[in-house]
């Protein structure tokens, strides 16, 4: 009886720590239980495996879920396997997924969902097409948010066919069924797609969200349909949704990609709040059509509204400059990027300013931050390459 109340306060602690997801406090009931040899218990150990991922230790997580053998439950399987997704390390959750399968263990809905989301980041709608006829072996493949993220997968692996089948055979489709397929045509540039199914939602009583016109709208800017894109527009307006942030982004996003500058311009002035994906939208229009004057400008104001610019935006002002030959800008721009030593880890931001120094003549320049960079590939080589050419 003492054991057992015991077990039952340790559970207890550990169920807290979950909660308020207190790492010091995990690292201290781990260090307790390993000197005990109880991180391999039964009931603990699953307890502490579920702990430790998510209070983020994933290592230790997966050394005690390994000294648990044959003893783990499926709570342990699907916390570590959601661990991997999460932290970016879809490989080994598919292959414990393997483990588990064998060891005919039944995942979790939520399981299956992080596994489906990492087919998508692999890219890997065979492992996807597995998965999904386990999901119908177990009964589960009609679960709405099981089916929002199959349609994900097939779509964004440009499998549109398979995607609007899931779609099609789904007993409820909802608003984030229809975007998340809307996303997959938007994903793989079938523009038409994406109207068909704003008026297939319309039809059926279905109003698109904020999310849905995103989504619609990128397809728009990959495609740079911009008819399509002011018809969506339009239904962006007719829904009142023009004064959501990221539905403003996007509309910027389109028209500048689209070479309409003046009207993302207006879109950019309506905005309550413009944060640094606006400008940074804005800016990247204006340099990629030859507008070097007022990308710095913009690029101007923001500072002045206190926004420190990201490496996407430092990359756009920075071929701003090379159109322009701003060289005096150009400095201050290289020390701003060098003082937070941005370029030992974007390669993208490395080679504009290779570019740059390339279009303004300063070839040794060019040449310095090409040896510092860490990583170089083909458009470094080339970056530096036509900065000679150019210059004879």
């Amino acid at each position: 009886m003492a054991e057992s109340s015991a077990l039952d306060h340790i559970i207890s602690i550990i169920q807290r720590c979950r909660e308020g997801k207190d790492l010091k406090l995990a690292r201290i009931i781990y260090a307790f239980l390993c000197e005990d040899s109880f991180e391999s218990h039964y009931v603990l150990g699953n307890y502490l495996v579920s702990l430790l991922v998510d209070c983020g230790s994933l290592s230790s997580a997966r050394y005690s879920f390994d000294r648990l053998a044959y003893r783990k439950n499926r709570y342990a399987w699907s916390s570590i396997i959601s661990g991997y997704i999460d932290c970016g390390e879809p490989l080994l959750a598919l292959e414990l997924y393997e483990k588990m399968t064998e060891e005919r263990v039944q995942a979790k809905n939520f399981t299956y969902r992080a596994l489906l989301k990492g087919c998508i980041v692999l890219n890997d709608a065979d492992k996807g097409r597995e998965i999904h006829a386990s999901l119908v072996k177990e009964g589960l493949d009609e679960d709405p948010f099981i089916g929002s993220v199959l349609v994900d997968v097939y779509g964004k692996c440009g499998f549109l066919l398979d995607a609007f089948c899931v779609f099609e055979n789904f007993p409820v489709q909802d608003v984030v069924l229809w975007t998340n397929l809307i996303s997959s045509y938007a994903d793989q540039g079938f523009v038409e797609g994406v109207l068909d199914c704003l008026e297939r939602m319309h039809l059926s009583g279905l109003n698109p969200d904020s999310r849905t016109f995103v989504c619609s709208l990128k397809g728009c800017s990959i495609t740079r349909t911009v008819e399509i894109g002011r018809k969506i527009h339009g239904e962006v307006v007719v829904r009142g949704l023009e004064g959501e942030i990221y539905v403003g982004h996007t509309l910027i996003d389109m028209y500048a990609k689209c070479g309409l500058l003046g009207k993302a311009k207006e879109v950019f002035d309506e905005i309550l709040v413009c944060g640094i994906v606006s400008w940074t939208a804005l800016i990247g229009g204006y340099s990629q059509y030859g507008h070097s004057e007022e990308a710095l400008h913009c690029f101007q104001r923001m500072q002045l509204e206190a926004l420190f610019p990201d490496a996407v935006t430092l990359a756009c002002i920075l071929k701003a400059c090379g159109i322009s030959r701003a060289t005096h800008k150009d400095q201050r721009i290289h020390v701003g990027i060098m003082s937070r030593n941005l370029l030992e880890t974007d390669i993208v931001l490395g080679n504009a300013m290779i570019d740059m120094y390339g279009k303004c003549g300063e070839l040794s320049k060019a040449q310095d931050v090409f040896h510092n960079l860490l990583i170089r590939d083909l458009v470094s080589w080339s970056a530096l390459i036509n900065g000679y050419t150019q210059h004879s």
